[in-house]
């Protein structure tokens, strides 16, 4: 199927669920940006519709949530959002309608009669970044509504979320972008590939400046401050720290012309990235790739309700956004200080800590996987305590290595529930098989 058939099925979707009228609504999404993103489409565009719904955030879709959380809430219809695909046969089981939008590898291509699965992998779009989960929720609301089209940038959030995005969007996130910036929503331009030009002081951005590597300046504190002092930049200003944001026209210019100057050698088109603003935000929330990792922060740490206020509109909601993130860098600060790996050669390090939120193992294992620390191609697992007595396991692979792909091997070696993508990949099993998973990881990645 091509990109603009699949669209227009989604879309046709979403008109003909909107059609169906008097069914209450339960409506499950992930905990992550793009699930978050893709609830807050979803929610939004069935307020407009007059449909009534109830909002579940699951951290994991096992058999304990599907048997017993979900009983506890009444429905005529279950609706999952970036969760759902590989659990299609189970939710099949439930005996109540279900729809599924999600991007994730589907358990089994079986139809059933109880359920709507509406995903690209089904539909031939087999490329990672083709869409996410926010943006099927986005062509489904649009089908519900041309009103909806003001959810753009939520689309894009999402993707952003899920790392889709490399030196520009391709596939249908494009179309997404077009609507926004059609439409006003959203703008796009160039900028220096530095990360926290509106949300954090401009001395750390510079220090920690990982994506554009600036000589004497990265991994530096007194040489980002030296830098600035040449330039005539104030990095305090009234006792507060500037931001990049906070800076004239002109300091702006000095600065990315001295960065420029120092990365001589470089290719221009390295320096730079694509930034998509959402115009109708507060100013710190613009830039949608921050807003992914404040989104983020908020799922990670349970503050589902700010995080769906912010997305809404909420400017109570969104003034408790940096104390959220500020309490996640603490934690992640935390975490990084006390963890040693259970298990760790040239190809494959274990990590067993079960004083982390569950919620945190994937983010953890990611930035682990980005470590460059650890040689192209290392296999990075996460193990944390998820209550219940089980256990929740986060698999990544560093430098986005292709020739290996983490969520076909977990469901090879595993009779439990697996799911994810090729470069990121989980589960949840039985704490009391903790041991066996370990050993069975340490025999399958370890060289």
């Amino acid at each position: 199927m091509q990109p603009d058939e699949f669209q227009s099925m989604v879309q046709a979707a979403g008109k003909a669920f909107s059609e169906l009228e008097g069914r209450r609504v339960l409506l499950i999404g992930d905990y992550d940006t793009d699930g978050l993103s893709a609830v807050s489409i979803l929610k939004q565009a069935f307020s407009r519709a007059n449909i009534p719904h109830t909002v579940l955030i699951a951290t994991q879709l096992d058999d304990y949530f599907l048997e017993t959380t979900l009983q506890e809430h009444e429905r005529d219809v279950l609706f999952f959002v970036d969760v759902g695909a590989t659990r299609c046969k189970a939710i099949a089981s439930l005996d109540t309608p279900a729809y599924i939008l999600d991007h994730h590898k589907p358990e089994s291509e079986e139809d059933f009669a109880s359920v709507v699965h509406i995903n690209p992998l089904l539909s031939g779009l087999s490329q990672s970044n083709a869409i996410s989960s926010s943006g099927l929720a986005y062509f489904f609301a649009l089908g519900m509504s041309r009103d909806n089209r003001v959810l753009a940038p939520l689309g894009i959030l999402g993707a952003l979320g899920d790392m889709q995005e490399q030196y520009g969007f391709s596939i249908l996130n494009t179309v997404i972008v077009q609507h926004g910036v059609l439409q006003g929503s959203i703008e796009t331009k160039q900028q220096l590939r530095l990360f926290g030009l509106h949300t954090r002081p401009l001395l750390k951005v510079l220090t920690y400046s990982s994506d554009l590597y600036i000589p004497g300046v990265t991994n530096n504190y007194g040489g980002a401050k030296r830098f600035l002092q040449d330039l005539n930049i104030r990095y305090i200003e009234d006792g507060t720290p500037r931001k990049y944001v906070d800076l004239t026209e002109d300091e702006q210019e000095r600065l990315e012309e001295e960065i420029l100057a120092r990365k001589r050698k470089a290719l221009t088109e390295d320096l730079y990235k694509e930034v998509y603003r959402w115009t109708s935000v507060p100013d710190f929330m613009q830039d949608l790739k921050e807003l992914a990792t404040m989104i983020n922060a908020c799922g990670r740490l349970g503050e589902y309700d700010i995080a769906l206020d912010t997305l809404e509109g909420s400017s109570e909601a969104q003034e408790k956004l940096f104390t959220v993130l500020s309490r996640y860098k603490s934690l992640l600060h935390e975490v990084f200080h006390d963890i040693t790996p259970a298990f760790s050669d040239e190809s494959f390090v274990l990590f067993d800590y079960d004083a982390l939120p569950p919620s945190m193992a994937g983010i953890v294992a990611s930035m682990l996987a980005r470590n460059k620390k650890y040689p192209k191609g290392v296999v990075i697992g996460f193990m944390a305590a998820c209550g219940h007595d089980r256990t929740k396991l986060s698999l990544r692979v560093s430098r986005d290595v292709t020739s290996i792909h983490l969520a076909d091997i977990l469901a090879e070696l595993f009779d439990f529930s697996t799911g994810g993508h090729a470069n990121a990949a989980g589960a949840v099993f039985f704490s009391e098989e903790k041991e066996t998973v370990k050993q069975t990881l340490i025999d399958r990645f370890s060289k």
